[in-house]
């Protein structure tokens, strides 16, 4: 598998979540699929959200507008992801309400409630004019030299601003709680949510509901599905296209319909 330079799946070829049990039914296969790609995506767009910021950091130039589009696109990707896995595995049948879906539901509960913000920001409008907020909130972060803070903190914002808006983008020298180097921080719609977090949430809950699939611990509903082909899958195929420059004759029957209509 082709990855961008440094770039990682957070689920290995062999996992149980590529290769479900053949007794679970197709519903509980596409909730699977689902799940699996929630979280690569989560995954992926942090990651090339971290690495673009850093390069960003390194920079002597103003980012493009295009490079800011890109970025806020990455972390309101971790955002819609996080909330459509969060979704799937509490709705996963035949799976146990063990203790780690719990834990899933209180360390995403900002970004579930982002999501839902973002979704109506029509709703949110009068909010975000009394709070001198932006439409799409801004990403901060701290620059990383090799494993180490610089102690340097940066902000982007797409949209306008105003004179006495407040950008609040340095972030603390300890937190109670995991996040990555970068510190990468969404701050949008009153909330300000490590995007690390979240990912690492997702992280945990991979290797949960792996060994819950592992372990035959997911029940069986409905009837199995059958005749599962392959995984991931990519066709080709090639269609030959013959054109001829000469007109059909029209037959005497043809004449007679055109006599007749």
């Amino acid at each position: 598998m082709i990855l961008a330079k440094g770039m990682q799946m957070l689920i290995p070829e062999d996992s149980p979540l590529r290769k479900p049990p053949n007794n679970l039914s197709r519903k509980q296969i596409l909730i699977l699929d689902g799940i699996r790609y929630a979280a690569e995506i989560a995954d992926l767009a942090y990651q090339r959200l971290a690495a673009n910021l850093q390069t960003i950091t390194g920079s002597a130039s103003k980012p493009s507008s295009t490079e800011i589009a890109m970025a806020i696109a990455d972390a309101w990707t971790v955002v819609d992801s996080v909330h459509r896995f969060h979704d799937l595995v509490l709705n996963m049948p035949g799976l146990k309400n063990a203790p780690w879906r719990r834990l899933l539901s209180e360390r995403t509960k900002d970004f579930l409630e982002l999501r839902n913000s973002v979704q109506h920001q029509l709703g949110e409008l009068n909010n975000l004019v009394s709070e001198a907020s932006q439409i799409w909130g801004y990403l901060s972060w701290a620059e990383v030299i090799g494993e180490r803070h610089t102690g340097k903190w940066l902000m982007i914002s797409p949209g306008s601003h105003y004179a006495g808006d407040k950008l609040f983008f340095m972030g603390p020298n300890k937190l109670p709680f995991h996040v990555p180097l970068g510190r990468i921080r969404l701050n949008a719609f009153g909330k300000q949510v490590y995007l690390g977090r979240a990912v690492d949430a997702l992280h945990d809950a991979i290797a949960e509901l792996s060994n819950e699939l592992s372990n035959g611990n997911v029940r069986s509903i409905d009837t199995p599905a059958s005749n599962r082909r392959d995984v991931d899958m990519m066709s080709e195929g090639w269609i030959t296209v013959e054109v001829s420059l000469e007109y059909p004759k029209k037959s005497s029957l043809d004449n007679e319909e055109i006599q007749n209509s």
